[in-house]
């Protein structure tokens, strides 16, 4: 077997340190493995109806489906409005406290 060059890293040098060279493992050389033959499917040939021959599915949705849309809409509408009422009062919570700093800024320079 041919000597390999390789580059030590901080694991083989820590390793060469706690370990004289007579007790240290050899590395283990490759061994080629034949690659493992794939199962292979039965081949199944899929039926498929002519569409003139079959007849059409009834296009009804259920009614459900539009009331939950519906509901979730509505629903997702009614926070949306709650999220901005909040967010005005906060707003004008703001406005009113910048506008005591602005006067009694005002106060301030006055004297």
């Amino acid at each position: 077997m041919a000597a390999e060059s390789t580059v030590p890293t901080a694991a083989t040098i820590e390793l060469e340190k706690l370990v004289p060279a007579e007790e240290q493992p050899s590395p283990v050389a490759a061994t080629p493995t034949a690659p493992l033959p794939l199962p292979t499917a039965p081949s199944v040939t899929p039926v498929i109806p002519d569409p003139a021959t079959v007849p059409a599915a009834p296009s009804t949705t259920p009614a459900a489906d539009t009331s939950w849309q519906t509901a979730l809409y509505t629903q997702q509408m009614a926070h949306q409005l709650a999220m901005a009422e909040l967010r005005n009062q906060h707003l004008q919570e703001q406005q009113r406290l910048m506008q005591q700093m602005l006067d009694l800024m005002q106060r301030q320079l006055v004297r």
